[in-house]
């Protein structure tokens, strides 16, 4: 299972869905559109942890963040779990090309979209699915690296 910071997944999906129009999605992103969408958002991460969490057989926790701090030592925990050996030339290639390369721009917003509502909801879900990894003994959330809205 693959997690990721539900501030940074949030404003990430609202981009794909609404980058079609960069200046109308960054004005939209402080309307109630946005803040429906949240609501929507967090609950769909919420559950689908939860229920990765207390459905899944043998789950693997891959934090986004910590793949994007050391992408080499999670793909090998990966490869590990699924028994496979991994390929030095593959890695080598891996190595040389990074995900930077090919992704795109993002864009900056002059200010959060996050109001201090929408932070204690967010913080809310995301204390209840730590505790749920705990409980299972799977890897914890981040928290240390979801500094980019949590503390708003």
């Amino acid at each position: 299972m693959l997690l990721r910071n539900p501030f940074a997944v949030i404003i990430s999906w609202w981009n794909h869905q609404f980058d079609k129009d960069r200046e109308g999605a960054v004005e939209g992103v402080y309307g109630p559109k946005f803040e429906k969408f949240l609501l929507q958002e967090i609950s769909n991460w919420r559950d689908l942890a939860l229920d990765w969490i207390t459905m899944g057989a043998e789950v693997l926790v891959v934090h986004y963040e910590r793949l994007r701090e050391d992408w080499e030592r999670e793909l090998r925990k990966l490869l590990k779990v699924l028994k496979f050996q991994a390929d030095e030339g593959r890695m080598t290639c891996l190595r040389r090309n990074p995900l930077e390369r090919f992704k795109r721009r993002g864009w900056d917003l002059p200010k959060s979209p996050y109001t201090a509502e929408h932070v204690g909801a967010i913080n809310k879900v995301i204390d209840e699915v730590n505790g749920a990894l705990m409980e299972a003994g799977l890897e914890e959330l981040p928290l240390d690296l979801y500094t980019e809205f949590r503390n708003n």
